[in-house]
């Protein structure tokens, strides 16, 4: 998969069950407080993607991504935070 220009591996674990892990992006950042890309460790967003048969037999693609966070607080002391960053589907509309 590619996105503005990143390429992206998925690996199918299972039948459908499609999951990868990226790298935070810059927006990724804006969007936690307290963490910087100076005060980051480390962090990723590792996704599930469950492609199935939907409504009137149009693909459907379930999927949920959680981030994980590892950074320094202002007082130097580390901190991780985990939560479920992305959690929705995506189907086609069907053709008229």
């Amino acid at each position: 998969m590619e996105i503005g220009g990143v390429v992206t591996v998925m690996l199918e674990t299972s039948p459908g069950v499609w999951e990868y892990t990226a790298e935070l992006s810059d927006s990724d950042l804006q969007a936690l407080t307290n963490v910087t890309s100076a005060n980051l460790l480390k962090g990723s967003k590792r996704s599930t993607k469950l492609v199935s048969d939907g409504d009137g037999g149009l693909e459907r693609h379930d999927v949920t991504s959680v981030t994980s966070v590892t950074y320094l607080d202002d007082t130097g002391a580390e901190q991780s935070v985990e939560f479920t960053s992305l959690s929705g589907y995506h189907q086609a509309l069907p053709e008229d």
